[in-house]
This record gives C-alpha cells, sequence and structure tokens, in this order.
C-alpha cells in the first residue's frame, strides 16, 4: 500500500529523494518526517478515512503530507493551486473536510470561505504568521511520544480524491484506492522501463493526476530522484536538466512551445533526457520536430485522464507514427466502440473505452456520474479516436467538443493540427461559434508568433486558403479571433468553456476579428 512505499529505501541513507530549490532530503529524512506529522496529524483528531484538503503550489511539504495521511489510513484531497474562493468553498463542503493545510499565498482564498460558514474545519497554514484563528504549520513537525497505532490498510481503502476540472458542470471527485494509485504508477513505470537511476523533473503540478502519480508515486516507486518545482519555469527547469542531469520529463503542449523558445534564444546541454513525456493535449508535429533538434530527446505522447491515468503512450521514433497517442499502457486494456457499444474496424472512429487495475472507484457521491463513465469495470473516457493497422491509437477529440455544422460532426482538434503547421500560428483553438443557418460554424481563435508582422496579419481569407487543400469544405474556419493569449486550466489543456466565453461576449479584448 502507499503508506508502505518508501519503506524499500529507508536503510539507503545517501539516497536523495527530493531536491528542491537549495534543498535535498534523503529516503530516510522524508520517512521519518511523514511519519511526525502523521503522529501528529492522529493527534489533531485525524483518522482513517478523514478528509484533508491540501491547497498550495508545489513544495516538498505537500509530497510529505500526501504520505503522512496515507499513513493513517486518511483521504488526500488535492485542491487544484489555481482556485480562487467559491472554488475552494465547493471542495471543501463537498468532500466535507475535516482539515485544511495551506500556504501564505493561498491565505487570501480561504478567509472569505470561513466568513460564509460555520465550518469547524481546523486550518494550518505554512505561512509564518498565519491567521490568528488558525494554526502554524510548524506544530505538525514538532517531534511527539508517537500516539498513533499502526492502520490496517487494506488495497480497496479510498486514498485520495481528485477533483476534475468541471469544464461543463461542478468539478467532479475522482476517488482512487491505494490500489488504483499503485496500479497507475506500477503501469507506467512498467511501460517507461523507469529504475533506480530516474531523475524526474517535476514541474507538473502534484495536486493533479499526472504529477502526482506520473511524476511523484512513480519515481518513488523506483526508488528515484525529483527535481521538484513551485511551478514551471521554462529558464530554470533547462538550467536544472544541465545542473542536475535530469533525466525525465512531463510537461503539458504549452510547456513545450515555452521550453522551444527558450532553447532558441539560449542553447543548453539537455543530453541527459531519456524521456520527454507530454500529454494534456495534442502535440502538434512540427513541435515535436523542433524540440527532437534542439534537445536531441524525441516527445514521447501521452493519453489520460483523472479516471484511469495514463492509458496510452507513444513510444515509437518512427516519423509516421508522430502525433499518435501511441498503444495501450502495460497493464490496460483498450477497446473503440460505437455508440451501441461494439468494437469498429480499423481505422474507424470510436469511443475509447478502457479496462485496468488503475480505474478509478467513481465519483464522490455521484452515482448518477459514475453509472454513465464507469460501466462493467470499463471506463467509457468519451475521448474519440481510431486505431490503425499496426495497433496505434489516434485521438481525433472529445465527445463533448464535436463541432456540429449543419448536421456534419467536426473534431476541433483535426481543425487545429493543420492550423497549427501556418506559419504565423503560435497555438490555437477551434470551437463551435453560434450561428442561425448552421447552428454552430467553425470559429480560429488563434494567438501570433513573433514572425508574424501585426494583429491584423492574418485574415480570415488567408486562414481559409491556406485550408482549403487540406480540409473538406464544411470543416474550414469561417470566423477568426486573434487574441494576445488563450487561457488554459491547472492540467495545461485549452480552456474551451472560457474560450468560448470570450468568443462570444462583446466587451472581451481581442487583437482583431473577422
Amino acid at each position: 500500500m502507499l503508506n508502505q512505499l518508501l519503506m524499500k529505501w529507508q536503510a539507503d541513507k545517501e539516497r536523495i529523494s527530493i531536491i528542491f530549490q537549495s534543498s535535498q532530503y534523503t529516503y530516510p529524512e522524508i520517512s521519518s518526517i511523514i511519519s511526525v506529522i502523521a503522529n501528529n496529524l492522529y493527534q489533531q483528531g485525524i483518522k482513517k478515512n478523514s478528509k484533508v484538503a491540501l491547497f498550495m503550489d508545489n513544495r516538498p511539504e505537500l509530497i510529505w503530507l500526501y504520505f503522512a495521511i496515507f499513513k493513517l489510513g486518511a483521504v488526500a484531497v488535492p485542491v487544484n493551486y489555481r482556485y480562487k474562493s467559491a472554488e475552494l468553498n465547493y471542495v471543501l463542503q463537498d468532500c466535507q473536510a475535516e482539515m485544511l493545510i495551506t500556504e501564505e499565498i493561498k491565505e487570501q482564498y480561504v478567509e472569505p470561505f470561513l466568513s460564509k460558514t460555520n465550518s469547524n474545519l481546523k486550518i494550518f497554514s505554512l505561512s509564518k504568521y498565519p491567521n490568528k484563528n488558525w494554526d502554524n504549520f510548524s506544530v505538525l513537525l514538532e517531534e511527539k511520544t508517537r500516539s498513533h497505532p499502526d492502520m490496517i490498510i487494506k488495497e480497496e481503502d479510498l486514498a485520495v480524491i481528485l477533483y476534475t476540472s468541471g469544464s461543463t458542470s461542478n468539478p467532479k471527485g475522482v476517488m482512487h484506492s491505494h490500489h488504483s494509485l499503485l496500479s497507475s504508477a506500477r503501469n507506467l513505470t512498467n511501460t517507461l522501463l523507469l529504475n533506480e537511476s530516474c531523475i524526474q523533473g517535476v514541474t507538473l503540478p502534484i495536486c493533479h493526476v499526472a504529477g502526482l502519480i506520473g511524476q511523484v508515486i512513480s519515481t518513488f516507486l523506483v526508488g528515484g530522484k525529483i527535481v521538484l518545482f513551485p511551478k514551471f519555469d521554462a529558464a530554470s527547469l533547462v538550467l536544472a536538466i544541465e545542473k542536475h542531469k535530469i533525466t525525465h520529463l512531463q510537461v503539458v503542449p504549452v510547456s513545450l512551445v515555452e521550453l522551444v523558445d527558450c532553447l532558441n534564444q539560449s542553447p543548453r546541454d539537455l543530453t541527459s533526457l531519456r524521456c520527454v513525456m507530454v500529454g494534456g493535449d495534442k502535440v502538434p508535429e512540427v513541435l515535436q520536430e523542433k524540440f527532437l533538434k534542439l534537445s536531441l530527446c524525441y516527445v514521447t505522447e501521452v493519453m489520460g485522464m483523472t479516471e484511469s491515468f495514463s492509458y496510452c503512450v507513444n513510444l515509437s521514433h518512427d516519423k509516421t507514427k508522430l502525433g499518435s497517442a501511441g498503444k495501450p499502457a502495460i497493464g490496460v486494456e483498450i477497446k473503440i466502440v460505437d455508440d451501441d457499444d461494439k468494437a469498429v474496424e480499423s481505422e474507424k472512429i470510436g469511443e475509447i473505452k478502457i479496462n485496468s487495475q488503475a480505474n478509478m472507484i467513481g465519483y464522490w457521491k455521484n452515482p448518477e456520474e459514475t453509472s454513465k463513465t464507469l460501466r462493467n469495470g470499463w471506463i467509457y473516457s468519451g475521448d474519440l479516436a481510431y486505431q490503425d493497422e499496426d495497433g496505434f491509437i489516434w485521438f481525433v477529440g472529445r465527445k463533448k467538443q464535436l463541432i456540429i455544422r449543419g448536421g456534419s460532426n467536426i473534431a476541433p482538434q483535426e481543425v487545429e493540427a493543420i492550423l497549427t503547421q501556418h506559419p504565423f500560428v503560435e497555438e490555437v483553438c477551434v470551437i463551435g461559434f453560434p450561428d442561425k443557418k448552421f447552428r454552430q460554424i467553425v470559429c480560429a481563435c488563434v494567438v501570433l508568433n513573433k514572425a508574424s508582422s501585426s494583429s491584423s496579419s492574418l485574415s480570415l481569407q488567408e486562414i481559409k486558403d491556406f485550408c482549403k487543400d487540406k480540409l473538406s469544405d464544411y470543416k474550414v474556419p469561417e470566423k477568426i479571433f486573434i487574441f494576445k493569449a488563450l487561457p488554459h486550466n491547472a492540467t495545461g489543456k485549452l480552456d474551451r468553456k472560457k474560450i468560448m466565453e470570450m468568443s462570444t461576449d462583446p466587451s472581451a479584448e481581442y487583437l482583431f476579428k473577422n
């Protein structure tokens, strides 16, 4: 179980587990700290199945807290680091948290919640001078006589509730057990052949499934080392890769763009890199080729979801497979099915469904949504894809994101893949724009790159001309907005809901529209 994960490395006094800024911690050191925190949490009333919410940026304390909570058989509830008061309020009330542990920069979002509720929530802050009604986190680091019993933790016991982004409704709490978290990590380590020589650069938020499982738990499972960053910063990351000889990274596409820009301006020696996984959204082929040229490391595309973690990994270096999500990870079974749940033929588009020990238990207090997504042990992903004759899976789009123009279905990602090839396009999001005649038309929301001379240097007609030989007529954009930047959610995905709001709001700020 997760509470025993670090025991294997406790005797190795020299083995480094975490590097964070100027500090580093060995496996025995963090095991000792985790035991102290677990003891103090128990004395504060945290027992098996207690919900403990964690609201902070990446830092060692967050990792210690996860494992202290697991040690007690309690349930960790990481809160999206980008959340504000209303979103935090929803999560805390929905999961019925007994304790919240936060940091100084987040306190401003906690206080409004307290003023609106009669909550008995216990709050600890990493701030040196927390709110007078809260406790300092240092209290949880005080060594005391052990008082908590060894908890009997079963593999099916709930370990964590991870809240999804909630693009169409309130966030859903995805429940994972000790078994599903460890299975997720094992599937990935076996697929990537991770071992104790792994030095993982952790820039993804560890309040999210990819950072927590894909980077932290997977690396600890094999006794590797993590170099932890508060947030993604391209300049800091490339320096750290060179200094610490980082071997593995996981980033989102927008971060890969920043890495390429940074390396173009200031080349660095990145030859220590063995694997750079990129997921969260489709990775343009041209971007992959640029990164390979600058780093001498291939991009490994990965496809996953909070409900089932990484279920597809592309380990191929074949140029004809660039842009594919790859093949099922070890331990994962995938089928592509039609609306009647029947398997489709090779090259035919259908919905991905996943059978894996890594699948979630269900959604917290939401049996209706659970029954829609989890059926007979299979997760119905909502991801549309096809499988080629070589067994590679190609992502087409999300069922809920399909643009329906006059009865014809259009996957935004297909149009985006073409537009990212335009020499002036830095980033693009394609949405369905309301239209009286067709109900929806294809609208391109674009961020221009430095090669463009002005905000009006890309017209709708130019977009149409560029696409006409690459896309069917009905898929060609009929409207264009040019923005300074496009919003992303905590997982790095384009926030399509906000982009739609920006595009349909007459008062929204844009550089150009046509």
